[in-house]
Protein backbone atom coordinates (compact mmCIF):
# COMPACT_ATOMS: atom_id res chain seq x y z
CA UNK A 1 0.00 0.00 0.00
CA UNK A 2 2.87 1.92 1.00
CA UNK A 3 4.66 1.53 -1.97
CA UNK A 4 1.51 2.88 -4.35
CA UNK A 5 0.83 5.33 -2.63
CA UNK A 6 4.40 7.12 -3.17
CA UNK A 7 3.87 6.08 -6.91
CA UNK A 8 0.44 7.39 -7.37
CA UNK A 9 2.18 11.14 -5.59
CA UNK A 10 4.72 11.02 -8.00
CA UNK A 11 2.37 11.13 -11.13
CA UNK A 12 0.31 13.32 -9.45
CA UNK A 13 3.28 15.99 -9.05
CA UNK A 14 4.20 15.12 -12.54
CA UNK A 15 0.77 15.54 -14.05
CA UNK A 16 0.84 18.98 -12.13
CA UNK A 17 4.22 20.43 -12.76
CA UNK A 18 3.41 22.64 -15.23
CA UNK A 19 0.04 24.57 -13.62
CA UNK A 20 -0.17 28.04 -12.47
CA UNK A 21 -0.35 27.34 -8.87
CA UNK A 22 2.16 24.68 -8.74
CA UNK A 23 5.20 27.18 -10.63
CA UNK A 24 3.97 30.08 -8.39
CA UNK A 25 4.42 27.10 -4.93
CA UNK A 26 8.07 26.53 -6.59
CA UNK A 27 8.85 29.92 -7.45
CA UNK A 28 7.69 31.01 -3.96
CA UNK A 29 9.74 27.95 -2.36
CA UNK A 30 12.86 28.61 -3.99
CA UNK A 31 12.60 32.60 -2.88
CA UNK A 32 11.95 32.02 0.68
CA UNK A 33 15.13 30.09 0.84
CA UNK A 34 17.39 32.51 -0.89
CA UNK A 35 16.15 34.91 1.23
CA UNK A 36 18.89 33.62 4.09
CA UNK A 37 21.47 34.12 1.19
CA UNK A 38 25.32 34.75 2.71
CA UNK A 39 28.28 33.47 0.74
CA UNK A 40 28.83 30.96 4.06
CA UNK A 41 25.34 29.59 3.05
CA UNK A 42 26.19 29.20 -0.47
CA UNK A 43 29.25 26.91 0.64
CA UNK A 44 27.41 25.44 3.05
CA UNK A 45 24.50 24.56 0.59
CA UNK A 46 27.20 23.46 -2.07
CA UNK A 47 28.91 20.94 0.41
CA UNK A 48 25.54 19.68 1.30
CA UNK A 49 24.62 19.05 -2.22
CA UNK A 50 27.92 16.59 -2.58
CA UNK A 51 26.22 14.71 -0.31
CA UNK A 52 23.89 13.51 -2.53
CA UNK A 53 25.99 13.16 -5.94
CA UNK A 54 26.61 10.08 -7.77
CA UNK A 55 30.30 9.68 -6.52
CA UNK A 56 29.78 10.08 -3.16
CA UNK A 57 26.56 7.98 -3.17
CA UNK A 58 28.89 5.15 -5.01
CA UNK A 59 31.24 5.37 -2.12
CA UNK A 60 28.42 4.70 0.58
CA UNK A 61 27.36 2.09 -1.31
CA UNK A 62 30.61 0.73 -1.50
CA UNK A 63 31.05 1.02 2.41
CA UNK A 64 27.68 -0.43 3.30
CA UNK A 65 28.48 -3.29 0.65
CA UNK A 66 31.86 -3.71 2.98
CA UNK A 67 30.48 -3.56 6.32
CA UNK A 68 27.59 -5.93 5.31
CA UNK A 69 30.15 -8.60 4.21
CA UNK A 70 31.92 -8.35 7.49
CA UNK A 71 29.05 -8.84 9.35
CA UNK A 72 28.00 -11.66 7.69
CA UNK A 73 25.16 -10.35 6.39
CA UNK A 74 24.00 -11.78 3.70
CA UNK A 75 20.25 -11.72 3.45
CA UNK A 76 20.09 -7.57 2.30
CA UNK A 77 23.56 -8.24 0.75
CA UNK A 78 21.45 -8.84 -2.34
CA UNK A 79 18.92 -5.49 -2.29
CA UNK A 80 21.69 -3.70 -1.82
CA UNK A 81 22.92 -4.89 -4.93
CA UNK A 82 19.56 -3.61 -6.46
CA UNK A 83 20.00 -0.28 -5.00
CA UNK A 84 22.76 1.52 -7.64
CA UNK A 85 19.70 0.77 -9.86
CA UNK A 86 18.00 4.10 -9.11
CA UNK A 87 20.54 5.79 -11.02
CA UNK A 88 19.14 4.99 -14.71
CA UNK A 89 15.22 4.70 -13.28
CA UNK A 90 15.78 8.16 -12.42
CA UNK A 91 17.97 9.33 -15.74
CA UNK A 92 14.78 7.56 -18.16
CA UNK A 93 12.25 9.60 -15.83
CA UNK A 94 14.25 12.70 -16.64
CA UNK A 95 14.31 11.95 -20.10
CA UNK A 96 10.46 11.12 -20.15
CA UNK A 97 9.41 14.12 -18.13
CA UNK A 98 11.74 16.30 -20.04
CA UNK A 99 11.14 19.33 -17.66
CA UNK A 100 13.85 22.37 -17.59
CA UNK A 101 16.04 23.91 -15.24
CA UNK A 102 15.21 26.85 -13.45
CA UNK A 103 16.66 29.72 -14.89
CA UNK A 104 17.53 33.15 -13.33
CA UNK A 105 15.41 35.80 -12.31
CA UNK A 106 13.18 35.69 -10.26
CA UNK A 107 15.51 33.49 -8.32
CA UNK A 108 19.26 33.00 -8.23
CA UNK A 109 20.68 30.38 -9.59
CA UNK A 110 23.86 29.84 -7.90
CA UNK A 111 25.07 26.46 -8.83
CA UNK A 112 25.72 24.77 -12.46
CA UNK A 113 23.77 21.98 -13.18
CA UNK A 114 22.89 19.96 -16.39
CA UNK A 115 20.14 17.88 -17.66
CA UNK A 116 16.80 18.04 -17.16
CA UNK A 117 14.90 18.85 -13.54
CA UNK A 118 12.30 16.56 -12.90
CA UNK A 119 12.81 14.11 -10.63
CA UNK A 120 15.65 15.44 -8.64
CA UNK A 121 18.55 12.99 -9.33
CA UNK A 122 19.91 14.08 -6.00
CA UNK A 123 16.98 13.20 -4.04
CA UNK A 124 15.92 10.16 -6.41
CA UNK A 125 19.66 8.70 -5.75
CA UNK A 126 19.55 9.91 -1.58
CA UNK A 127 16.21 8.73 -1.06
CA UNK A 128 17.11 5.42 -2.39
CA UNK A 129 20.53 4.69 -1.15
CA UNK A 130 20.11 6.52 2.11
CA UNK A 131 16.65 4.83 2.48
CA UNK A 132 18.46 1.40 2.64
CA UNK A 133 20.40 2.39 5.27
CA UNK A 134 17.71 3.63 7.41
CA UNK A 135 16.05 0.16 6.61
CA UNK A 136 18.96 -1.68 7.91
CA UNK A 137 19.57 1.19 10.64
CA UNK A 138 15.78 -0.38 11.88
CA UNK A 139 15.88 -3.95 10.66
CA UNK A 140 19.36 -5.31 11.44
CA UNK A 141 20.73 -2.61 14.27
CA UNK A 142 20.44 -4.53 17.20
CA UNK A 143 20.19 -1.84 19.45
CA UNK A 144 16.80 0.05 19.27
CA UNK A 145 18.55 3.70 20.95
CA UNK A 146 21.20 3.41 17.68
CA UNK A 147 18.68 2.07 15.26
CA UNK A 148 16.90 4.68 15.57
CA UNK A 149 19.94 7.25 15.68
CA UNK A 150 20.70 5.99 12.16
CA UNK A 151 17.72 5.84 10.87
CA UNK A 152 16.97 9.90 12.09
CA UNK A 153 20.32 10.99 10.63
CA UNK A 154 20.33 9.31 7.37
CA UNK A 155 16.29 11.07 7.21
CA UNK A 156 18.03 14.17 7.85
CA UNK A 157 20.68 13.62 5.21
CA UNK A 158 18.48 13.22 2.22
CA UNK A 159 16.34 16.29 3.89
CA UNK A 160 19.39 18.66 4.08
CA UNK A 161 20.02 17.28 0.14
CA UNK A 162 16.75 18.32 -1.17
CA UNK A 163 16.83 21.49 1.09
CA UNK A 164 19.90 22.38 -0.89
CA UNK A 165 19.17 21.81 -4.22
CA UNK A 166 16.37 24.09 -4.39
CA UNK A 167 18.32 26.77 -2.55
CA UNK A 168 21.00 26.80 -5.48
CA UNK A 169 18.32 27.29 -7.74
CA UNK A 170 19.03 24.30 -9.87
CA UNK A 171 15.77 22.30 -9.08
CA UNK A 172 11.93 23.47 -7.64
CA UNK A 173 10.41 22.35 -4.97
CA UNK A 174 8.05 19.98 -6.55
CA UNK A 175 11.44 18.19 -8.52
CA UNK A 176 13.14 17.52 -5.22
CA UNK A 177 9.46 16.04 -3.51
CA UNK A 178 8.94 14.12 -6.23
CA UNK A 179 12.41 12.60 -6.06
CA UNK A 180 11.99 11.66 -2.85
CA UNK A 181 8.71 10.00 -3.12
CA UNK A 182 10.03 8.26 -6.61
CA UNK A 183 13.35 6.93 -4.42
CA UNK A 184 11.38 6.00 -1.48
CA UNK A 185 9.15 4.13 -4.00
CA UNK A 186 12.43 2.53 -5.88
CA UNK A 187 14.26 1.13 -2.27
CA UNK A 188 10.51 -0.07 -1.15
CA UNK A 189 10.45 -2.31 -4.51
CA UNK A 190 14.01 -3.47 -4.19
CA UNK A 191 13.81 -4.82 -0.73
CA UNK A 192 10.67 -6.62 -1.59
CA UNK A 193 12.25 -7.88 -4.63
CA UNK A 194 15.75 -8.16 -2.68
CA UNK A 195 14.69 -9.89 0.74
CA UNK A 196 14.02 -13.55 -0.45
CA UNK A 197 16.78 -13.29 -3.12
CA UNK A 198 18.69 -12.66 0.29
CA UNK A 199 17.21 -15.51 1.98
CA UNK A 200 18.30 -17.90 -0.41
CA UNK A 201 21.81 -16.86 -0.62
CA UNK A 202 21.91 -17.17 3.02
CA UNK A 203 20.18 -21.16 2.87
CA UNK A 204 23.15 -21.66 0.52
CA UNK A 205 25.95 -20.34 1.99
CA UNK A 206 24.72 -21.82 5.33
CA UNK A 207 24.53 -25.06 3.05
CA UNK A 208 27.87 -24.77 2.12
CA UNK A 209 29.66 -23.95 5.30
CA UNK A 210 27.84 -27.14 6.78
CA UNK A 211 29.05 -29.21 4.19
CA UNK A 212 32.82 -28.44 4.57
CA UNK A 213 32.36 -29.30 8.06
CA UNK A 214 31.10 -32.57 7.19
Amino acid sequence: MALVLLAAGFLAIERSIHTAAVVGLDTQATLALQRFHTPALDTLMRGTSYLGATGTLWVVVGLVAVALVRGKLWRVLPTLCLVPGSFLVCEALKHGVERARPTPNPIRVIAEAHGYSFPSGHAFWSASVYGFILYLALTQVRSRRWGRLGAALAGLIVLAVCVSRVYLGVHWFTDVVAGVLGGSAYVMAVIWVGEPLGSLLERGLNRAARARRI
